[in-house]
C-alpha cells in the first residue's frame, strides 16, 4: 500500500523533488494493541479479513528505481496494518534507498520491541543521518507501557533505541496518551531522553467506540463509547480510558493552554523550554 501526502500539482511536487511517499511495508506486527486498525479487540488478535503480506527489495525497487529516487523527499515507513520492522527486507530497502539516492531521508515509525540491539545499531549504521526513527514508548513502566502496546517489553525497546541512537541515525519517540499514563508524560519524556531519543511527540487517543450492533445504528459503522472495553489473550476484561486532557487551562504565567497546541507536536528533548511545557502539561 503507497499513500500520498495531499499535494495541489504531482507534476509540480515531482519535478521539485518535494514528493513524500507513505509506504505500508507489512502487514505483520508483534504487538496487540486494542485500538489499532489490525486487531480485533475481542481477544487481541489480528482481523481476520486482513492478509499478512509485505513488499520484497525487488518490489520496492520495481516501485520506484534509482531514477527516481532523488525525486522523492521523504519515505515515510509508518504501518497502518503492520510493523515495517517486521518486513524482512526493511534493512535492504532503506541501505537501497541511502546507498542509490543523495536527497531522500527515510522516517520509519514502529513499537521497537523486534529484532536484536546489534541489528538496530546496523541499521542506524545503514542508514546514517538520512534515517530517523519513531519508537513507541507510552509508559514508564512496563505495566503502564502495555496497557495499550500489548505484547511489547518496555526495556528492549528502550535498549534498541539507546543502540540504534549510537549511530548518526537520529531516533525520537512517539507516546499515545489515555488517563493511565496522562500524568507521566513528563516522565516519559526524560526516560526517552535518557535513552536515546532526540524528541517526542505526543497524541491524544480519539479511538472511543465500538462496532455498531445491529449494524447502521452507529454514524460510519461505529458507536461512540465512553471508555474503550477488550479482552485480552487471557481472557480477560480491561479498558482504556480517555485522557480528559483540559482543553484550555491557566499555566503558571497565565496564559491559556490548548491541547491542540500540545498534541501532534513534536519536542525537542534538548530544549529547557520544550520540557518545561511537557511538564507543566502533565500537571
Amino acid at each position: 500500500m503507497v499513500g500520498f501526502l495531499p499535494i495541489v500539482n504531482f507534476n509540480k511536487s515531482f519535478d521539485n523533488n518535494e514528493l513524500i511517499m507513505w509506504i505500508d511495508l507489512s502487514t505483520y506486527c508483534n504487538a496487540k494493541c486494542p485500538q489499532c486498525h489490525r486487531t480485533n479487540p475481542n481477544g487481541l488478535e489480528k482481523i481476520d479479513w486482513l492478509p499478512l503480506k509485505q513488499w520484497s527489495l525487488e518490489d520496492f525497487k520495481k516501485a520506484f528505481p534509482k531514477q527516481i529516487l532523488n525525486k522523492i523527499h521523504r519515505f515515510d515507513f509508518c504501518g497502518t496494518w503492520g510493523d515495517p520492522i517486521l518486513n524482512k527486507d526493511i534493512l535492504k530497502i532503506v541501505e537501497y534507498i541511502v546507498d542509490n539516492s543523495f536527497l531522500p531521508w527515510v522516517q520509519i515509525n514502529t513499537n521497537g520491541s523486534v529484532r536484536s540491539e546489534e541489528w538496530w545499531w546496523e541499521l542506524g549504521k545503514v542508514g546514517d543521518s538520512r534515517l530517523i526513527v519513531v519508537f513507541d514508548i507510552d509508559g514508564v513502566t512496563q505495566e503502564q507501557h502495555s496497557l495499550y502496546r500489548q505484547n511489547t517489553n518496555l526495556e528492549k525497546i528502550l535498549n534498541n533505541m539507546e543502540s540504534f541512537s549510537n549511530t548518526k541515525a537520529k531516533a525520537t519517540a512517539f507516546s499515545v496518551i489515555f488517563k493511565h499514563n496522562r500524568k507521566s508524560m513528563y516522565d516519559i519524556a526524560l526516560l526517552s531522553k535518557r535513552r536515546g531519543a532526540i524528541g517526542i511527540t505526543f497524541i491524544e487517543s480519539d479511538r472511543f467506540f465500538k462496532l455498531d450492533d445491529p449494524p447502521g445504528t452507529g454514524e460510519k459503522g461505529y458507536i461512540p463509547t465512553k471508555d474503550f472495553i477488550f479482552v485480552d489473550r487471557s481472557g480477560q476484561k480491561q479498558k482504556l480510558q480517555p485522557s480528559k486532557f483540559k482543553a484550555t487551562g491557566k499555566s503558571e504565567k497565565g496564559s491559556h493552554r490548548q491541547a491542540n497546541d500540545f498534541f501532534w507536536v513534536w519536542w525537542d528533548l534538548s530544549n529547557d523550554e520544550h520540557l518545561e511545557k511537557i511538564r507543566h502539561a502533565s500537571n
